[in-house]
């Protein structure tokens, strides 16, 4: 028989909600154009170029974090992120933006499901 058997590490995010300054370019950018900073990461997470209409039609940061989530393996916490947008909007449009720049520098691939006999 059988089974699929998961990884059962604990898989967080790479850099904290509040770790604004760690990367002194994205936080000057979610702090002077936040709208921009939302409609890159909502066109990141979708993995295309973002494009005028991005802007225009702002996206929601509470369903663009729930994808970043799901791209990256996170697990859900619903919860935790709706409250995380509502009182922080700025540190997670800047978390999504450090968590891309991590993901791209160290070719992130999500953990897969292992085969057991």
């Amino acid at each position: 028989m059988e089974f699929l058997k998961y990884d059962m590490k604990l898989i967080t995010w790479n850099t904290p909600l509040t770790g604004v300054f760690y990367d002194l370019e994205v936080c000057f950018q979610g702090t002077l154009c936040p709208f921009y900073v939302a409609a890159r990461n909502k066109a990141m997470v979708e993995g295309r170029r973002p494009s005028f209409l991005d802007l225009v039609c702002c996206p929601s940061e509470y369903y663009t974090r729930q994808q970043v989530r799901s791209k990256l393996n996170l697990g859900r916490s619903e919860c935790t992120d709706l409250l995380s947008v509502l009182f922080c909007w700025q540190c997670v449009l800047c978390q999504h933006g450090r968590e891309f720049k991590v993901a791209r520098r160290t070719a992130y691939t999500p953990p897969t499901l292992e085969m057991t006999t």
